[in-house]
């Protein structure tokens, strides 16, 4: 499919399918953005994908919201197990993508496919308040109001999108990563992607 044959599917909420690197995890991603997620579409992923339903959020907005990544809150813990469980042996780094799970208030256990879908879609709402701020006043009310609204943890896991130059050719990008270079460039804010063998 070419890409702004995919970029259009993703615009009227249609899933795309990307297929990572064979010399990394050698699978298909299924890949929505989030601001048109749906149970169904929830469902799709779980049923067909099988995989993890991961989330990102361009670092933009983990910034403003003051999430970071999941190892580095682990580490400024200090609990005794983060040294024994230390990833220092991932093949792809040391840096997992990976920030906090979360869910919707609004939600009971969050696991039903309505609720994975209320917190994501809501979710896309915070990015794109956070990434309209324009003053450190608007963007204390984002963060205001992604407390009010969401709670840790949940089912729903969030991930940074990649940082640093985005087109190196020799960066062994993960297949969540290739829709989130294109969905910056083409102004989605995030995205939500299954991964399916």
């Amino acid at each position: 499919m070419p890409i702004q044959e995919a970029l259009e599917s993703l615009r009227s909420g249609k899933p795309v399918l990307v297929f990572d690197s064979k010399d990394r995890e050698g699978e298909t991603d299924i890949v929505f953005a989030s601001q048109f997620i749906t149970p169904n579409a929830i469902r799709l992923m779980r049923k067909d994908g099988g995989g993890l339903i991961c989330v990102t959020m361009p670092n933009k907005v983990a910034d403003i919201l003051g999430l970071d990544y999941l190892i580095k809150i682990y580490e400024r813990s200090r609990m005794p197990f983060v040294k024994k469980l230390y990833p220092n042996d991932i093949p792809y780094g040391e840096q997992s993508s990976f920030s906090i799970t979360i869910n919707h208030r609004k939600t009971f256990t969050g696991i039903p496919d309505a609720d994975r879908a209320l917190t994501i879609s809501k979710f896309a709402e915070i990015v794109e308040h956070a990434l309209s701020s324009n003053s450190e006043y608007k963007k204390a009310q984002v963060v205001s109001e992604f407390g009010r609204n969401f709670r840790t943890p949940g089912p729903c896991v969030y991930a940074h999108s990649l940082k640093g130059p985005y087109l190196e050719k020799e960066r062994p990008y993960g297949a969540y990563h290739l829709p989130c270079i294109s969905c910056r460039i083409n102004t989605f804010n995030n995205y939500s992607r299954n991964a399916r063998r």
